[in-house]
């Protein structure tokens, strides 16, 4: 029975290992911090090679968001850049498919669908997936707005209903960065029409409007 037991945990024990380069480095990048492009390639192979192991969800999501990283600071004017691409959205739909409660890894495949592909109702499908699984993250809160925004004519009245909530919810924790991402974004109207239901936090909005 032990010896089962241990068998078991060989591969996950041998994931562990192969993936610690990558910890500090996920970290630092999750808190936003900026990060040598060696160091971001060093995480993304120790997380593949732990993939070997044990292919678990949360390192096809780490990986992901990796691989996203690179190619964003590579520029998709690249060939490097596009091929980092597509290897974060085949490790994001992998992430998906084993877990797919994985909202931050929903958000960067519908931010991945907009840089390839333009704004299109692919978009619109995978926010709405992802707003699904935390429709109450304040990290993620922000920038699923930004592409809603930006992909607002292929939105269907579900889903446009669905970011109206996000816009309350925003609203109620930075009206501020609010205001200046619909500007920003050419959604003034939408952000006003979502916040018609709840007059405080349109005021609040419209004050920072007024002053950008």
């Amino acid at each position: 029975m032990g010896g089962a037991l241990v068998a078991l945990a060989g591969p996950h024990l041998a994931a562990g290992i192969a993936e610690l380069p990558a910890r500090p480095v996920l970290e630092e990048l999750r808190n936003g911090s900026a990060l040598n492009d060696r160091y971001l390639e060093i995480a993304a192979s120790s997380t593949t090679a732990s993939l070997n192991w044990a292919a678990e969800g949360r390192r096809w999501a780490s990986l992901g968001l990796l691989r996203f990283t690179e190619a964003r600071r590579a520029g998709l004017a690249s060939d490097d850049g596009r091929a980092k691409l597509e290897q974060s959205i085949a490790a994001d739909r992998r992430a998906v498919s084993l877990s797919p409660g994985r909202a931050y890894a929903w958000t960067r495949l519908a931010h991945a669908e907009l840089l390839r592909n333009g704004p299109n109702s692919r978009v619109a499908l995978l926010l709405e997936r992802a707003i699904t699984q935390a429709p109450y993250d304040p990290v993620l809160v922000f920038g699923r707005l930004e592409l809603s925004f930006l992909a607002w004519g292929h939105l269907d009245p579900a889903v446009r209903e669905m970011i109206a909530q996000q816009i309350r919810f925003a609203a109620s924790l930075k009206p501020k960065r609010l205001a200046v991402l619909s500007r920003e974004r050419y959604a003034m109207t939408a952000v006003r029409e979502a916040l018609a239901a709840t007059p405080e936090l349109r005021r609040q909005v419209d004050f920072h409007l007024r002053r950008l």
